[in-house]
This record gives structure tokens, C-alpha cells and sequence, in this order.
């Protein structure tokens, strides 16, 4: 009877692939963020190019063969905080209720979210996705994906630098 090896052969190459893939920075920790940013940068272009792929076959279009994702800025679409529940940290595409906490306005729709804000005030800060800094959600630059998934930047500066890293191999490779 023939073994067959195939099986054990793809799961092995998935898990080396995964490992590459995830492996912390050689040089040290301060690059660690930047290689966090580009596993989350390469999630947000492929959440784009699902959107895209979506929209191709809700419109009856035939679907191209090279389907490209374009400019890494097109991949991020800047939200009103008060779109933005921030207890699930999802764009809802209609205003929230404003929830005051410490004199800063945080939003979610309804006594359950504003209770889990006052509760849990970890849920008032996330990480900015190109530093790994915890920034307060309040004072954020939010941006949404495709998935209407809220991104928070502390910055200008820290959205440009995240989606210049749009250039580089990792990212900007089809795979």
C-alpha cells in the first residue's frame, strides 16, 4: 500500500509559511512594530481586494484577471468618531451616542456600551497600528477598512508612515 505524503506536505509548507510570516523582526525591537504593521497593513489590502471582488460580482462584472488593489491610501477611508462604536471598534454608517468620560467623548449606541466604557476604561484605549502605542481612543485619528474595522492612529504622521509601508515588499507582493 503507497503512503501518501501530499497531505503532511502542505501542512508542513502552510506552517513554515506562517511562520515566516509571523516571525518578530531579526534586528531587534524596535522594529518589531513596523513588522506588526505590515501583518496588519497586509489584512486591511486584503480586506480591500474582498470589497472589490464583492462589488465586481454584485454588478454582474466579469472579473478581471489581474484584480489590483491600487493606492495603499484607498485601502483606509478616514470615519467621524461619532460613526464609530467604540466598544466594538466598528464603523456603523450612522451617528452614535456620545458617552462622556473623564472630559473626553467616546461613542457607542446604547446604556450596554456606555456601561462597558465605564466599566472597562481599557476599552477607551487601542494601539496605534504602525507604533504599537496605546493611544486614547478619544484623541484618535480614526480610520475605517472595507470590513468597517476602526484603525486608530495617533497621528498624521503615524497613518502616513502605516500606509507608506504599502511599498514595501511584504506588503505590495501578490500572493
Amino acid at each position: 500500500m503507497k503512503k501518501n505524503h501530499y497531505g503532511k506536505t502542505i501542512v508542513l509548507s502552510v506552517l513554515a509559511a506562517m511562520a515566516i510570516t509571523l516571525a518578530p523582526s531579526v534586528s531587534g525591537a524596535a522594529n518589531q512594530p513596523q513588522g506588526q504593521a505590515q501583518v496588519k497593513l497586509s489584512a486591511i489590502k486584503a480586506s480591500h481586494l474582498a470589497g472589490l471582488r464583492s462589488e465586481v460580482l454584485k454588478n454582474g462584472n466579469s472579473f478581471p484577471k489581474n484584480l489590483q488593489a491600487g493606492p495603499a491610501a484607498s485601502w483606509l477611508r478616514r470615519a467621524d468618531p461619532d460613526e464609530v462604536n467604540m466598544v466594538t471598534n466598528r464603523f456603523e454608517k450612522k451617528r452614535q451616542d456620545a458617552i462622556k468620560i473623564d472630559g473626553k467623548t467616546y461613542y457607542g449606541t446604547g446604556k450596554g456600551y456606555a456601561s462597558a466604557l465605564l466599566k472597562n476604561r481599557s476599552l477607551t484605549r487601542a494601539a496605534d497600528p504602525y507604533t504599537g502605542k496605546k493611544i486614547d481612543k478619544a484623541e484618535a485619528r480614526i480610520f475605517v477598512d472595507a470590513s468597517g474595522r476602526a484603525h486608530y492612529f495617533e497621528s498624521a504622521e503615524t497613518y502616513s508612515a502605516f500606509i507608506s509601508l504599502a511599498g514595501s515588499k511584504e506588503v505590495s507582493s501578490s500572493k
